[in-house]
């Protein structure tokens, strides 16, 4: 498959591009073999000392893919320029301005062609101030993306590239919160995206030779800064610190947890019936700001809804765990509590509370059913659960059942989310020794003839039991592995009928290491 690449250049200057900060190149089908190339790139427009767009851009050069043969020459000029907006209505960040700058050009290249091509366009140079790259001010960018012609059978794809869009207006980090970005790709032919972060290009420019002759692939990625841990997936450096992107969304993640500006790549690519067709790739760099917008709710358990009392058990923004410990074939309710205390011009946000409980009740015995809601500033909902026998017997501690909750509140920016995270581990209802009669009357009347434990007994724990009872002279009278005894007054309850009289019992568990000795009165 032949990709075509196109290689931009100024040529009517030299000077330093410092002040671009990003851009990508996409490819749209007309007709035919024809096709149109548009150029995106954003600019810091901060400063009226900051250098404008290049008008037109000259020599972008096509390449054949597989082979690097030059195709062709292509002159793009500029045909809009536009001041994108940032910010939402919770935080405008302030000393942030992005303009672009849209290139656009038609060209007919040789077609059919499988092999396809790939287009480049290189600049010179970065801002000082970038924080994870070496001698940025040295540093050039190289925008590239491919695009397929025909197939193997010269069948004409007819294909256009993903569309990244504009620059998006949450284009900025936030410090310490999640920030969540959607890139808005658009793919009018129908095919798959493959989204992941990628090696930001240097190329071959420099600040000597800022616009360089065309060359065909590869092109030399930035040199990272080795002190912060920098690479391509970890452009926001070490722990805690991370960003991710979904590979079939596109949706990027990144918690970053210091100040800077930030450079980073990312890929697109494109596979039609499974076969990789075509990729583009963006670059960009965002500056990481301490933004006044929402605060993360809060998410808290029956244990600790006294919010005064036990503020240490409401976390924003994080996991807290609790082990909660049930009984088998016994109800198990608690309340769930989600806390927003945010007001915005006047209007407390409102908060939702959810839980994902599939993978819970893909264990256990009878499913659990949990709606989501939501409420203005505060929500308390019940979680119940009836655990079975079942249940207990296919626990594995290993693998406790657990049920995840979290809250999110309408936050402007991102997820602002808590969660909290239910472990139940499961113990036997401690046996009430305290109920154990210390008399009973054996006489045929149907009242108290039987001497039994009369305790909650939970059947579902198969354990050790054993009862003795003795006579005055330490005589054994009676013995059972039976937690459901009824001792009737007799021996053994077949034998001769016991007189009146003080007898002694000795209950032994498995889960109790000394035996529960004690007494009871037979009256006839």
């Amino acid at each position: 498959m032949k990709k075509i690449i196109i290689i931009l250049f100024f040529i009517t200057s030299t000077t330093q591009a410092t002040h671009i900060i990003g851009g990508d190149i996409s490819v749209a089908w007309i007709s035919g073999n024809t096709y149109e190339i548009t150029l995106q790139i954003f600019r810091d427009c901060s400063s009226p000392l900051n250098a404008g767009f290049d008008d037109p851009i000259y020599n972008a050069a096509i390449y054949e893919d597989v082979t690097n043969n030059f195709v062709q020459s292509v002159g793009l000029p500029l045909t809009n320029t536009f001041i994108n907006d940032l910010g939402d209505e919770c935080y405008t960040p302030q000393g942030l301005c992005v303009e672009t700058g849209i290139y656009k050009t038609q060209v007919t290249i040789p077609s059919p062609n499988p092999n396809g091509y790939y287009v480049v366009w290189e600049r010179c140079c970065r801002n000082a101030s970038i924080s994870n790259i070496l001698v940025p001010t040295n540093t050039g960018m190289a925008f590239l993306s491919y695009f397929p012609d025909a197939d193997s059978n010269f069948n004409a794809y007819n294909n256009s590239t993903p569309s990244f869009g504009t620059y998006p207006t949450d284009g900025y980090f936030c410090l310490g919160k999640i920030n969540e970005i959607d890139f808005n790709v658009t793919e009018i032919d129908g095919d798959s995206l493959y989204y992941s972060l990628s090696e930001p290009l240097a190329g071959f420019s420099d600040n000597i030779n800022a616009l360089p002759n065309p060359s065909p692939q590869p092109y030399p990625a930035v040199n990272w800064f080795s002190g912060g841990g920098y690479d391509a997936t970890n452009p926001l450096g070490q722990a805690p610190a991370s960003i991710s992107i979904d590979n079939f969304t596109g949706i990027l993640n990144a918690i970053p947890y210091s100040q800077g500006i930030f450079v980073f790549g990312i890929t697109v690519e494109e596979f039609r019936n499974g076969i990789k067709i075509g990729e583009i790739r963006r670059e960009l760099q965002f500056e990481v700001l301490t933004c006044d917008d929402n605060e993360f709710p809060t998410i808290a358990s029956e244990d600790s809804l006294d919010l005064l009392n036990h503020p240490e058990y409401f976390y924003n923004g994080d996991t807290v765990e609790f082990t909660h410990f049930v009984y088998p074939e016994s109800n198990f309710c608690i309340d769930i509590s989600a806390f927003d205390a945010d007001i915005n011009d006047g209007v407390k946000d409102s908060v939702w509370l959810t839980a994902d409980v599939s993978l819970f009740n893909q264990m256990v015995t009878d499913p659990i059913g949990f709606e989501a809601d939501s409420s203005e500033e505060q929500i308390i909902t019940e979680f119940c659960w009836f655990p079975t026998c079942d249940d207990l017997e296919n626990f594995n501690s290993s693998l406790p059942y657990s049920i995840v909750f979290t809250a999110n509140d309408n936050a402007c920016r991102g997820k602002n989310y808590s969660f909290l995270k239910l472990i139940f581990e499961f113990q036997e209802e401690p046996l009430d020794f305290n109920k154990l009669p210390n008399v009973f009357s054996p006489n045929g009347d149907n009242k108290n003839d039987a001497f039994s434990l009369q305790a909650n007994i939970n059947e579902c724990f198969d354990e050790f039991f054993e009862i003795n009872i003795y006579n005055r002279w330490g005589k054994l009278v009676y013995n059972s592995n039976d937690i459901l005894f009824e001792w009737n007054g007799t021996i053994n309850n077949v034998g001769n009928t016991l007189p009146e009289g003080i007898y002694y019992y000795s209950i032994q568990l498995n889960k109790i290491d000394i035996p529960k000795n004690g007494f009871v009165h037979l009256f006839r």
